[in-house]
């Protein structure tokens, strides 16, 4: 996998999203052969690629890194921000944190400030997979059980408010997972 992984700093765009794509695919596959330096080298690289400049680099990034059971050091601002963002590269870097448990916390610190405005369209997906990855730990963790508890209020107001019938009914199947 290192000589794969040094793909991911190629210059070339298409070089480095095939790469990532790859390792998404193969990285919880082959978790358990990868370990030590070799792990930790391989998230080093996938790590600048989550930042999100580049949304298909970084929805395999973040796939990879959950296949992988790791997270980058640093979370990017968009996930879960008020900004609209790639929605897939968004679902994945939710899907990833709420497989770690130090992601859980941070998107537990992160729903307080999220603006359900901002949620529109397929971006509502990022709200899915945020409630469900994060239901099965809220029995057993008192942060994310308070930070879920918070989010109810705010997502019965936005399904009450919503002009759009699709929108409503998008909310209202959100409200079903928590």
């Amino acid at each position: 996998y290192i000589p794969l992984a040094g793909a991911l700093e190629d210059s070339n765009a298409e070089s480095r999203r095939a790469t990532a794509h790859t390792l998404a695919r193969c990285a919880a596959v082959s978790a358990e052969k990868l370990a030590g330096a070799e792990r930790s080298a391989l998230v080093d690289r996938l790590a600048p690629l989550t930042t999100g400049d580049d949304a298909v680099a970084a929805r395999g990034a973040w796939r990879a890194l959950e296949g992988l059971g790791e997270l980058p050091t640093v979370v990017p601002g968009w996930v879960l921000g008020a900004e609209a963002t790639d929605w897939m590269a968004e679902v994945a870097a939710v899907r990833a944190m709420a497989a770690h448990a130090d992601g859980r916390k941070v998107l537990a610190r992160r729903i307080p400030e999220v603006t359900l405005a901002s949620f529109t369209g397929p971006r509502l997906h990022v709200l899915r997979e945020l409630l469900q990855g994060l239901r099965p730990f809220a029995a057993h963790d008192e942060g994310i059980a308070r930070a879920l508890g918070g989010l109810r209020p705010a997502l019965a107001e936005a399904t009450a408010a919503a002009q759009d019938e699709r929108r409503r009914k998008a909310l209202r199947l959100i409200g079903c997972e928590l």
